[in-house]
């Protein structure tokens, strides 16, 4: 099935299931980008591979930056196309909207960091990517990012992942505990001169100041 196939036959499809023509229209100019997509790699014929690829192509290249619009719209054409593809029958249950878990700006900027390298797959992943993620990690962190990280590789049983971190120790943080001001003793004090402490209470607090 040719690339102008399968996209006329997903506006007829959208016309007869009736969807409003500002739906379409959306959906008219995602398939000019992802024909001008196709174009560009010089590919006449629709495959899978190639609807991932444009539904995965999210970076703007305006900003440089992960587009949200992008991620929403090729992801739900993608979809679509694709279930037709597959068997012949549009799904328009799949035109839900994705949603990025966690949304937030930290997951976008590694999401656009790594795409920039070439890194759409976790498979792809290696030891001095990780380390380096390591090394931009608050050292106030590392500790916990370190026990979250060897369960991660565990369940996705990359055993080359979790033994270059295994050795990996990261500083205790030692907490320094404030010692109280004059004036918050002295409110201790009254209070232990005025009996609102029992005769225990005042004794421990007696002897932690000596």
């Amino acid at each position: 099935m040719t690339i102008d196939e399968i996209c006329s036959a997903c506006i007829n499809a959208l016309r007869a299931e009736g969807y409003n023509e500002s739906t379409i229209f959306n959906y008219e100019g995602v398939i000019r980008r992802f024909k001008q997509y196709c174009k560009e790699y010089d590919i006449a014929v629709y495959s899978s591979e190639i609807g991932k690829a444009y539904a995965d192509d999210v970076i703007s290249k305006k900003t440089g930056k992960f587009s949200k619009n992008r991620y929403h719209t090729q992801g739900r054409f993608y979809r679509l196309i694709d279930s037709y593809f597959s068997t012949g029958t549009f799904d328009f249950s799949l035109m839900k909207k994705g949603r990025i878990i966690p949304d937030n700006e930290e997951h976008q900027r590694i999401y656009t960091e790594y795409n920039g390298k070439g890194i759409a797959d976790i498979k792809q992943l290696s030891s001095s990517l990780i380390m380096e993620y390591i090394k931009s990690t608050k050292t106030s962190r590392q500790r916990e990012m370190l026990c979250e990280l060897r369960g991660i590789f565990r369940y996705l049983e990359r055993a080359d992942l979790y033994n270059a971190i295994a050795g990996i120790h990261a500083p205790q943080i030692k907490k320094i505990i404030p010692v109280l001001t004059d004036s918050e003793l002295q409110k201790i004090y009254d209070c232990i001169n005025e009996g609102k402490l029992s005769l225990r209470d005042a004794a421990i607090v007696m002897i932690v100041q000596l």
